[in-house]
């Protein structure tokens, strides 16, 4: 399975936004019971692939420093094994980042 690691930025008004990928973002999957499956980095581009070995409900957490709160975690459905899915998950842009702290 193949995640795009996104993050949206917007001016002020929040009227101009713009998304930028998360390279180097830490991605790490879980199982429902919370068990870990497998775990990974994103590229220059903030996507990662990872692969599963059952089909079923678990969880994506993402860390990385211009995330808000530094992580971001998302419900995900895992494909079946050699199965294919690609997702996106969005996550805002630190505060941090955006006063240079």
């Amino acid at each position: 399975m193949t995640l795009d690691i996104r993050l949206s930025v917007c001016d002020k008004t929040g009227q101009k936004c713009f998304d930028l990928g998360v390279p180097d973002a830490e991605v790490v999957l879980l199982e429902s019971s919370d068990e870990r499956i497998t775990a990974g980095r994103t590229d220059a581009t903030g996507k990662v692939t990872l692969s599963v070995r059952e089909a079923g409900p678990g969880r994506a957490i993402v860390t990385h420093p211009l995330i808000e709160d530094g992580r971001k975690e998302v419900e995900i459905a895992f494909p079946a094994q050699n199965g294919e899915l690609s997702q996106t998950i969005w996550a805002r842009l630190s505060e941090d980042a955006l006063t240079g702290g």
